[in-house]
């Protein structure tokens, strides 16, 4: 959360930091990814952005975007953030 609060603030140095220490302490944690693309989408940093989604992309299970697969709308369902976000 100290990433969204300094990328709302403009600080785009701070929030390189707390993104950093964030996946230090949780490299696959979907929310930690996921509150860092949007803080780079706030800052208007398309790279960064993109590179937590791919991030994301990396560690979702290859039926997320599956439509015929139960568990893929499953776990749409659950999370629609995934399909609002530029993957």
């Amino acid at each position: 959360m100290q990433a969204w609060n300094s990328a709302i603030k403009g600080d785009e140095n701070e929030t390189d930091l707390s993104v950093s220490k964030a996946l230090e302490l949780a490299p696959s944690n979907a929310n930690i990814l996921r509150i860092a693309a949007r803080s780079y989408e706030l800052l208007g940093n398309e790279t960064q952005k993109k590179a937590m989604e791919n991030k994301i992309l990396s560690i979702l299970p290859e039926y997320w975007n599956d439509p015929e697969s139960e568990n893929g709308r499953i776990l749409r369902k659950e999370n629609p953030w995934l399909i609002e976000l530029d993957l």
